[in-house]
This record gives C-alpha cells, sequence and structure tokens, in this order.
C-alpha cells in the first residue's frame, strides 16, 4: 500500500505502521520517517501530536529525527544504502555531517555497517574542530573591513564609544532565552545610541517571552509594528515547555523617533527548508533575511548587526548596495563572518 492510499487514515492507523516500521531494520527506519512526513501532512491540527504522545513508542524529538533522517537525500541515496548501519540514533549523527566530510567518509570506508553512533559523533566532533581551525587560519589572513564594511570581535555594548546617530537599520536576530532577556535591554540602548534619527531597529525574536523583549526595548525605542517571518517547510521548531510547533517567528519593529518611508508589506519568509545552518547554530538564511530586508534597506544606507553570528545579515546589507557593521564576541562566530564578508564584498 502506498503513502498515497493510505491518506486521510485514523491517528490510530498511521500510528500502528509507525511503529511496526521503525525499528525493524534500516528500510524500517526510513519508512518510519517518510511515514510520520506523511501523517503531518494528513492529520488535523494537534492530531499528529497528539498521536506521537499517545499512540507512538517514542517521544516527539525522535519523530523530529525519523523525519529528518528520511529527508536527508544523500541517507536515501540506493547506491549508498549498504553501507548504513540500522541504527536511528546513528543515522541522525550522519545527518549533521558537512557533505563533502559525509563523501570523504563514504569514499574512504568510515561508514559502514558496523559503526556506531559514537564513531559518528566523533568525527562530527573532528569536523567542526577541522573546520574552526582552517577558517581561523583564513580569516588571520583576512581584513576585516573594507571601504563597504567593518566586523568588530567585541561585545556590540562597545558601539557607545563610536560616533552616534549613523545607522539607518539595525537588523539583528538576538538569542530568545530567558537567560538574555537583560541582552534587550542592552539592544534598545545602543539602538537609541547608533541609529539616526527616523532610523529602525528590526529585531527576530522568540514568541516565548516576547512581552518581557517588548518592554525591555520600548524603554528606549517607540514600537512601530511587528512582522511575521515564515520558515515554511516541514522543519518547524518544537518549543516543547509551550507544546507549540511553530513555523513564523516576530520581527519587531521599533523606531528612534518617527519613522517616514515606503509602505511595507508585514510578511515575510525564507524559502521552503533553507534552515542554514551551515556558518553558525543559530544562523537564518539568506533567502529570509533577503526577503526581510529588501523591504527597508536601500542603497546608500548603513546597516548594523550587533549579534552578526555567521554573517548572514551583511552578506545581504552589502548585496543590496549597504554599508554594514556588525558586532560579535564570539571567535569562531566572527572569523566565519571574517572570511564570508570577504568573499560576498567580492561579488556585491
Amino acid at each position: 500500500m502506498s503513502l498515497r492510499q493510505v491518506s486521510t487514515m485514523f491517528p490510530h492507523r498511521w500510528a500502528e505502521r509507525i511503529a511496526a516500521a521503525w525499528q525493524a531494520s534500516l528500510a524500517g527506519i526510513f519508512e518510519a520517517g517518510r511515514l510520520l512526513i506523511a501523517a503531518k501532512a494528513d492529520l488535523g491540527h494537534g492530531e499528529f501530536e497528539q498521536m506521537i504522545e499517545t499512540e507512538l513508542p517514542f517521544k516527539p524529538s525522535t519523530a523530529q529525527r525519523l523525519m529528518i533522517i528520511a529527508r536527508d537525500q544523500r541517507l536515501s541515496n540506493p547506491a549508498h544504502g549498504q553501507l548504513f548501519p540500522p541504527s536511528w540514533r546513528t543515522l541522525y549523527e550522519l545527518t549533521k555531517l558537512p557533505d563533502e566530510e559525509f563523501e570523504a567518509k563514504i569514499a574512504d570506508g568510515s561508514i559502514h555497517p558496523e559503526m556506531q553512533r559514537k564513531d559518528v559523533a566523533r568525527e562530527t566532533r573532528r569536523a567542526r574542530q577541522g573546520r574552526r581551525r582552517a577558517v581561523a587560519e583564513l580569516a588571520a589572513a583576512t581584513d576585516t573591513g573594507s571601504a563597504r564594511h567593518q566586523l568588530y570581535n567585541f561585545t556590540f555594548r562597545r558601539a557607545m564609544a563610536q560616533p552616534p546617530d549613523v545607522f539607518d537599520w539595525i537588523v539583528t536576530d538576538p538569542p530568545y532565552g530567558r537567560e538574555y532577556l537583560d541582552l534587550y535591554s542592552d539592544l534598545g540602548r545602543v539602538a537609541a545610541y547608533a541609529l539616526k534619527e527616523g532610523g529602525s531597529l528590526l529585531c527576530m525574536t522568540g514568541q516565548s517571552y516576547l512581552p518581557d523583549v517588548l518592554d525591555r526595548l520600548c524603554q528606549r525605542l517607540s514600537y512601530h509594528w511587528t512582522l511575521a517571518y515564515l520558515t515554511p517547510g516541514g522543519q518547524a521548531v518544537q518549543v516543547f515547555p509551550r507544546r507549540v510547533n511553530t513555523f513564523w517567528k516576530p520581527v519587531l519593529w521599533l523606531t528612534k523617533a518617527d519613522h517616514e518611508g515606503d509602505w511595507v508589506g508585514d510578511v515575510t519568509r525564507s524559502s521552503p527548508n533553507d534552515n542554514d545552518k551551515r556558518f553558525h547554530d543559530w544562523g537564518q538564511s539568506e533567502s529570509g533575511m533577503a526577503d526581510l530586508m529588501k523591504r527597508f534597506v536601500k542603497p546608500g544606507d548603513w546597516v548594523m548587526d550587533p549579534f552578526m553570528g555567521g554573517g548572514t545579515t551583511g552578506v545581504v546589507a552589502m548585496a543590496l548596495g549597504a554599508y554594514f557593521v556588525g558586532y560579535d564576541d564570539d571567535d569562531d562566530a566572527f572569523n566565519e563572518a571574517v572570511v564570508r564578508l570577504d568573499r560576498a564584498r567580492l561579488v556585491a
């Protein structure tokens, strides 16, 4: 029976098929992931999550990982099928390998049916450490600025030592957890200092502590609007404490004095499944940042990102003809941004 033929089944029928498949074999692991994807698309709002919690022998986090395995085209490649171990935990670790590292491990025989999760985790750590060293060496030989951009490897709070009233836009994506709430107070203070009169802060944030974030930012800036940043596709973020699968996040728009500008639409989005974490674990995609920033940023504008991370905001800003200044006090993130923006400068 095909997935198409079993569509619109009751949740318990989906659960029976998924539970029967998921630990039976390597093929069963992929089948369970594909069935989960089909069930998520087929079942009504809330039914999928309820099915996992009440009718399946694993947690929602396991379901999420089985779907990630099923979507990984490298794992579903028939040419590699005999090389993978029949363990969903090990397969999930393999999904974390960069493409080049994955292909290298296929070629040298490091990926084989007897390998264990710890083997892949060790290889993943080695790959990340090797990348960090290589990027750090490149960054050390690369200028941190040009006529179009300037990057700083220290806290954004030191922007208060720079001239005030410089930036047209501050576009940023700070950390979302409760423990980071005080950063938003500092962000509001820096934005009020660094923005021109009429300039704007576009601040991505999560929903869990949205009132607290707004309260802190509005101590120094004026609330203007909230845009919806959609992240379409099957890789929804699961907010377990709130029992929510979220496919969007707020972009808070605050201003220094009155804003005068063009009309804009308030729904922006990344390309489907464009969950780009190549340069930073919390990074946003270029497609999503471009869809947001092209509504606001004009050639010749000055853009700051106080939480630069891997530099996506800077890449998009320079592509739009703007000048960019970025801050990040994490050495690895800063090195990624230095190398990435130097390359972006050459093609902007």
